[in-house]
């Protein structure tokens, strides 16, 4: 299909856009847009499309998420491609532009249209003319100098103040030294000179950025490396004062897009590979492990670093699996002897290895690893199977290879799947804590009975209030967590940060333990403490890795407890419903609470109300259960 049917059809589907269904085929539509005016004309045409129509059915998946733009050049264009990239990933993005070079006044002015818009992202675009427009038009290397100094301290003001202001995502960019400006200088003494300050004048934001946690730098050089994008084109800088490229805007909108994502919880957990001309060139089946493309030659150290790749993903908290139509053994004699193979067996967490469909597969892998399908990126060099799982699971992310395996890494990584704004310590283990869930599902198949089975793990449940150390790992799990998240709310750092130092607020984090290993911090409990002595628990959130093993119950058996030595009279839980956590709906009833009754809010929440505080009785239902707390070493929860 051409870029202009695509087109066709979404100005066709913005007349009925309120159908259900709808947001999906809109994602599919615009997925396909390549075409730079294309995605522009695309964004104009959703200009007034509103989140309530994309999500009257209810049964869509799209999330909402307000983004400001605010920069010293006109701009205005990027709303148009914001638009079109989040709608691609489901995203509604209401988005406020500011007006022409009055980005200094909206960081400032405390009643700006910016704080009252109150965004979750701002994104501040900054180009060299911060500097030129305060200098002499006849100009010499110590006016550029004295001009970055001041805009220097000015912008740093600037941004602190937002800080002060907001604990939303500020995201700035490096400024370029433009060729222009470059060329003037005719000393190469100067010039010199000229590009070490623009360094150092990025390296300072960088520092102040890293300062906040609520700050994000986007590297402008790292995006000019894309194909075909410029930093500005001389006609539209000269006459519009447009001083970036339209391409080069849309690659900022796509930074913005995978920042929402980070926000929304929208990023994946797990790599599923291809092994034939995917980690390998060749068919192992066919050429034998002697006659793949692996190492030792050009082609073959392409594949063997896109390898390396995938195991440097590993080794940062993403889930490895492998989906390929192939024999095991040929395929496990590649990781094992194969010399130049930098994968092995043990880096997978599961493998689907064998003549099933391969969507079949990923629904198996999906369960195994007790994850969503939308969390999966599948990575497949056959066109057949790839447009196979975009039919029949839209909902997994799916990378057909090129065929030209220098250009693998990149179209793995480019498209900012796996994205996230900071890496904690759980992230560098998850790798080995879903290979030990593999183990427990060995352990599993050896019992004829749930309870034996859950017995012979042997699960010690460790709660603990949270510290300092532990506040990002909290803030991280209400961002990705999904299914159990009983009122989905997404806190940042900056928001954990507030409850932690709010004398009536506790935050508990659950770790949990068993004969396999440490799963570290899976869940986590946010606590208000009001002063009629009543205990709320503002959100009770748990990993999908560790369901289903009386875990849940044992957290709340600990709150009650708690509540009872702080005196409590009642404890309130809270669930809103979604299409995730759907099957949770139940969760309090089922430990002992009644309805009592809807808050209406944002988000209507379902309350649930339990005045008598009998933990003993929860914990009798999971005699297999363990409990470690803060101020217990071990105690069985049959002893409580």
């Amino acid at each position: 299909m051409g870029e202009r049917d695509i087109i066709r059809q979404v100005k066709s589907l913005r007349q009925n856009i309120a159908e259900s269904g709808a947001s999906a085929q809109l994602a599919t539509l615009l997925s396909q847009l390549h075409d730079i005016h294309s995605k522009s004309k695309a964004g104009y045409l959703l200009r007034k499309v509103t989140f309530e129509e994309l999500n009257q059915s209810k049964t869509s998946n799209i999330k909402p998420i307000k983004i400001a733009v605010i920069s010293n050049f006109v701009c205005d264009e990027i709303t148009n491609y914001i638009r079109t990239a989040c709608l691609t990933d489901s995203i509604f993005a209401d988005i406020y532009c500011a007006d022409f070079n009055q980005y200094m006044w909206q960081l400032l002015d405390d009643d700006s249209e910016l704080y009252q818009f109150s965004p979750d992202i701002t994104l501040c675009l900054l180009d060299e003319h911060i500097f030129l427009d305060n200098m002499p038009a006849d100009w010499l290397l110590e006016d550029y100098l004295n001009s970055m100094d001041s805009v220097l301290e000015n912008i740093t003001q600037a941004f602190n103040r937002y800080f002060h202001n907001s604990d939303k995502l500020l995201v700035t960019n490096t400024v370029v030294l433009g060729q222009e400006q470059h060329q003037l200088l005719i000393d190469y003494r100067s010039k010199m000179t000229l590009s070490q300050k623009f360094r150092q004048f990025n390296t300072a934001i960088n520092e102040a950025f890293f300062e906040q946690s609520a700050g994000i730098v986007i590297d402008t050089d790292i995006l000019l490396q894309q194909q075909n994008v410029e930093l500005k084109r001389l006609n539209l800088s000269g006459f519009a004062k447009m001083h970036f490229s339209e391409e080069l805007l849309d690659q900022f909108a796509n930074e913005c897009k995978k920042v929402a994502q980070t926000l929304l919880g929208n990023t994946k957990k797990c790599l599923v590979l291809d092994c034939d001309n995917t980690l390998w060139g060749g068919v192992v089946g066919d050429d034998g492990i002697a006659g793949i493309t692996l190492g030792s030659s050009a082609e073959g150290e392409l594949y063997a670093r896109f390898q390396a790749a995938a195991r440097q993903l590993g080794k940062q908290g993403i889930i490895l699996a492998l989906n390929s139509k192939n024999n095991r053994g040929n395929t496990d004699q590649v990781f094992s002897q194969h010399p130049d193979a930098i994968l092995k067996t043990k880096d997978f967490s599961f493998q689907c290895v064998n003549w099933d469909p391969k969507h079949e597969n990923l629904k198996t892998i999906a369960q195994h690893l007790n994850i969503s399908c939308e969390h999966i990126v599948f990575v497949d060099d056959s066109d057949f199977e790839c447009d196979m799982v975009r039919e029949l699971l839209p909902e997994v992310a799916v990378v057909k290879l090129s065929g030209n395996p220098e250009e693998h890494l990149l179209q793995l990584t480019s498209p900012g799947f796996f994205n996230s704004r900071v890496l904690t310590a759980e992230d560098y283990t998850r790798s080995e804590k879903y290979r030990a869930e593999s183990e427990r599902k060995v352990e599993k198949n050896k019992h004829t009975d749930i309870s034996g089975y859950l017995h012979s793990l042997n699960i010690a449940v460790d709660v603990s209030f949270a510290d300092e150390f532990t506040l990002p790992r909290v803030a991280q799990i209400t961002q990705r967590t999904n299914q159990f998240n009983l009122t989905t709310e997404r806190l940042s750092e900056q928001d954990v940060q507030r409850l932690y130092l709010d004398d009536y607020c506790h935050i508990l984090t659950v770790c949990v333990d068993d004969k396999f290993g440490s799963s570290g911090i899976v869940g986590c409990a946010i606590i208000d403490e009001k002063p009629d002595g009543s205990f709320h628990i503002r959100n009770l959130l748990l990993s999908c890795r560790v369901f289903s093993r009386g875990i849940e119950t044992a957290i709340v058996g600990y709150i009650i407890r708690f509540a009872r030595e702080k005196f409590a009279s009642t404890v309130y839980g809270y669930f809103s419903e979604t299409t995730k956590n759907q099957k949770f709906s139940g969760f309090y009833r089922e430990n002992g609470f009644v309805a009592d009754g809807h808050v209406n809010g944002e988000t209507e929440l379902n309350r649930y109300k339990l005045s008598e505080l009998d933990f003993q009785s929860l914990f009798a239902k999971i005699p297999w259960v363990t409990l470690k707390t803060h101020t217990d070493n071990a105690v069985s929860t049959m002893e409580q």
